[in-house]
């Protein structure tokens, strides 16, 4: 199931793997047209179904409605963008805290439990981009705990700045070398950013775990990045960073509120 982000409790479209199906919402934000048009893919147009002629009427009520939902989801997107900024002045400090030479240990430590007898191949892996939370009119939904049926589940426990990412592009990087497909889950706030990853032919699974991703399968491995972090340099800082995470939170709720009143 793929979900709607601007209407968590609808779906944008749907995958049956087993039958080699898709049908997906192709109408703005995220339109898109068919690769082969009628010789594989087909478009099916519900707007058929509208009734026009009611419709008109309300053509100048309707522009004034869409014209002020895209006021409220600028203004929403503003201040996400103003929370973000406050919450990567934590992430910048967790990276100067982070001790880097246990970082690559640990990376080493997990490339060699699962490469180790496996070698660079000719043809990569293919590598998914996916997202499993969203920041929504609804509040910030994480459907990452529905993911991780794996045999070998390993928590990253470290917010933003302690090395999850890395370690994350690192083992995604060795494993589509090694011909091995990967889907990667992104972060709703910064797409470019990896939050967990999940490896299907090894069955394995490696999920970041933090305030805003509390997840803690029984039968996971855990890996604390915080024991790597200078705890006496973020004491200097303690205060200002509990301050940037309030703000950000408060910032977040706003945004989601003018979402769900746009709606």
């Amino acid at each position: 199931y793929f979900h709607c982000s601007n209407d968590p409790d609808s779906l944008d479209g749907i995958c049956i793997p087993k039958l080699k199906i898709a049908i997906v919402d192709a109408t703005a934000p995220h339109t898109q047209d068919p690769v082969l048009p009628v010789a594989l893919d087909e478009i099916l147009n519900v707007a058929v179904c509208l009734d026009s002629k009611g419709l008109r009427p309300y053509a100048e009520e309707l522009k004034s409605i869409l014209a002020e939902k895209k006021e409220l989801i600028r203004m929403a997107y503003g201040y996400l963008h103003a929370g973000y900024s406050l919450y990567k002045n934590n992430t910048g400090l967790y990276e100067k805290s982070v001790n880097k030479g246990a970082l690559n240990i640990i990376l080493q430590e997990i490339l060699d439990g699962l490469f180790k007898e496996k070698t660079c191949t000719e043809k990569l892996g293919g590598h998914r981009k996916l997202f499993a939370s969203a920041i929504t009119p609804s509040g910030f939904v994480d459907y990452s705990k529905y993911l991780f049926n794996c045999k070998e589940v390993t928590l990253l426990k470290g917010t933003e700045g302690c090395g999850a990412d890395m370690i994350l592009a690192k083992i995604q990087e060795a494993a589509n070398r090694r011909g091995y497909r990967t889907e990667g889950y992104y972060s709703p706030l910064s797409p470019n950013q990896l939050e967990h990853l999940i490896i299907p032919d090894l069955e394995c699974c490696f999920a970041t775990n933090n305030p805003y991703h509390k997840l803690n399968p029984s039968t996971a491995k855990k890996i604390d990045l915080y024991e790597l972090c200078d705890q006496n340099l973020l004491s200097k800082h303690r205060e200002r960073m509990d301050y940037n995470i309030e703000l950000f939170d408060e910032l977040a709720r706003k945004a989601m509120n003018l979402l769900d009143e746009s709606r």
